[in-house]
């Protein structure tokens, strides 16, 4: 799954599980996701974020009021949701015509889904959601090239995400990851 994020959204996977864990959280979740956006601090969703005074100390407020601390035993899982999240930034980056995928479809791919701690964290920072889409729509314009969704069927499309599930198992099955039906 990993083979199409771009070096700096991969770092931003990394940073969400660091969040994660740091919280002492079970699983890591779309704020997690949004906190590890907000940390990676040079990609197009970084800017987009920092320009609409999205802050990680006020991102990182939000995420631990949504979730109590745990004590996690092993590497902690992505939630359900967070998992739609990649696959919803997959399917933003091949609306693009991109093959890969960077930290500008992974906040495209937040923003669709409409999660409430990401909302209520870019709420607490003053920033409106369709607003921040906008921005990263045009950030994303401006260093990538254009395209269009018509070009991917929705078979195609149904097969690259099963291929992502299929990778996120295996990658979940070699860290030895057990899968959580929450979130």
């Amino acid at each position: 799954m990993f083979e199409r994020f771009t070096e700096s959204s991969r770092q931003v996977v990394v940073l969400a599980r660091e969040e994660a864990r740091a919280m002492r959280h079970g699983a890591i979740g779309t704020g997690h996701l949004l906190l590890g956006l907000v940390r990676e601090g040079e990609g197009p969703a970084a800017r987009v974020l920092a320009e609409c005074g999205v802050s990680l100390e006020g991102v990182r407020a939000c995420v631990e009021a949504e979730e109590p601390r745990r004590d996690p035993a092993g590497h902690a899982p992505f939630t359900a949701r967070a998992k739609r999240v990649l696959e919803l930034s997959l399917r933003e980056a091949l609306g693009r015509r991109h093959d890969f995928i960077g930290t500008g479809h992974v906040l495209l791919g937040l923003l669709r889904d409409g999660d409430a701690p990401v909302l209520r964290a870019l709420a607490a920072a003053g920033a409106d959601p369709d607003e921040v889409r906008q921005r990263v729509l045009e950030e994303v314009g401006r260093r990538e090239p254009p395209g269009d969704a018509s070009s991917v069927s929705a078979p195609e499309l149904a097969g690259r995400l099963a291929r992502i599930e299929e990778s996120l198992e295996r990658i979940e099955r070699h860290l030895g990851i057990r899968r959580t039906g929450s979130d």
